[in-house]
């Protein structure tokens, strides 16, 4: 069997025309991939260093998604509580517009209420995001969680700003509303308060100091209805109706002397004078109601405001996070491209030489045959 035998010139140049391929090869690749560390091989230590970086920064990745989930089911809950509360400013407008307007108008408050109270039971069942509604009851939690660590998380515990929650007394406690239409009933707007009987009273006493019947027949919103007979008929806001519940004077009585420096406390004129100093009473008290709904509305709100900061905090640090994770794993794996394009050139030299070498030697051999010619 013949054996082709090279010279160790040849064998030098060869081998060294291979390393020079090899190197061309990779530095190709690392052109046209970007990356010096593509493959374990490659570097193993840069390689695990770099692909434990790019996974945190994957998973605190998918964590801001989340947040921002999150901060759109705040921006729902916050944005619903705005619009609550313009619900019970025209509660209050309507209120004031009543009282200082005709017997109509009074009559109709009730049903304006009740209407503006229903629209906010509704606005109440509509602010849901993604099936999680943070306005109908306390008992619903929303977890956004920032990490694969368990601990790091936040917890938004929804606020409860349903019809019988919402409305608040005076001193803060609930006024346990049922429905809509007992809005009006709820705010003092149909009946007297003690105090508002306190008040009714001492009016009624200053107009009329022997009149113990008529004083209790001064008081209250006539939303609709009309009460006769009774000593508590209570129905101030209609100023037009005829009052039934008086034990005072009556067709067959003889007509009380006039004293024009002493007029008839039991005229129309001081009855209405009466029934519109206790309309302001139940007015005001209504009002006073609906500023403390307000008051505690936006402290409601106000917990979704502080909610909504933080996780605009946390979802600012994760993209800083996220970004500082991803240029830490390219230091480790992306190539130089200058670098990468300079090495080219020289290795096209070098592989240029070594194709010119490995060819004088094969003439180096070839000229000693030219010898036997």
């Amino acid at each position: 069997m013949v054996v082709a035998t090279l010279s160790p010139s040849i064998r030098a140049n060869l081998l060294t025309l291979n390393q020079v391929e090899s190197l061309y090869s990779r530095t190709q690749k690392r052109l046209s991939t970007g990356l010096a560390v593509a493959e374990p091989w490659d570097d193993p230590v840069k390689f695990f260093s770099a692909r434990s970086l790019s996974t945190r920064a994957q998973n605190f990745l998918s964590r801001k998604d989340e947040i921002d989930q999150g901060i759109s089911s705040l921006t729902v809950a916050i944005n619903s509580s705005k619009a609550i509360e313009s619900l019970i400013v025209q509660m209050k407008g309507v209120i004031e517009g009543a009282r200082s307007g005709t017997e109509s108008q009074r009559q109709q408050v009730g049903t304006d209420l009740s209407r503006l109270a229903d629209q906010i039971q509704k606005l109440v069942g509509d602010a849901s995001y993604r099936g999680i509604n943070l306005l109908n009851s306390s008992g619903t939690k929303l977890v956004v969680r920032f990490s694969d660590r368990a601990e790091s998380k936040l917890a938004i515990q929804g606020r409860d700003m349903s019809l019988g929650s919402l409305f608040l007394d005076t001193d803060g406690t609930s006024l346990n509303l049922s429905s809509a239409a007992g809005i009006a009933a709820a705010l003092g707007l149909d009946s007297p308060s003690s105090s508002q009987k306190s008040g009714a009273d001492q009016i009624a006493k200053a107009a009329n100091q022997g009149s113990d019947a008529g004083q209790d027949d001064r008081d209250g919103w006539a939303l609709g209805q009309t009460k006769t007979g009774s000593k508590d008929d209570h129905r101030g806001w209609a100023l037009g109706h005829t009052k039934h519940g008086h034990h005072g004077h009556t067709p067959s009585d003889p007509t009380p002397p006039s004293d024009p420096g002493n007029p008839d406390p039991t005229s129309p004129g001081s009855n209405e004078e009466d029934e519109l100093a206790v309309i302001n009473l139940q007015a005001d008290e209504a009002l006073a109601r609906l500023d403390r709904t307000i008051a505690g509305l936006q402290a409601k709100s106000a917990s979704f405001t502080h909610d909504l900061s933080i996780l605009q905090v946390r979802l600012d640090f994760t993209k800083d996070y996220v970004n500082t994770l991803s240029e830490g794993a390219d230091k480790l794996t992306l190539a130089d491209l200058n670098e990468e394009s300079a090495r080219m050139l020289v290795l096209q030299t070098r592989r240029d030489l070594a194709m010119q070498a490995l060819s004088m030697a094969a003439q180096a051999q070839h000229s000693i045959l030219d010898l036997f010619r």
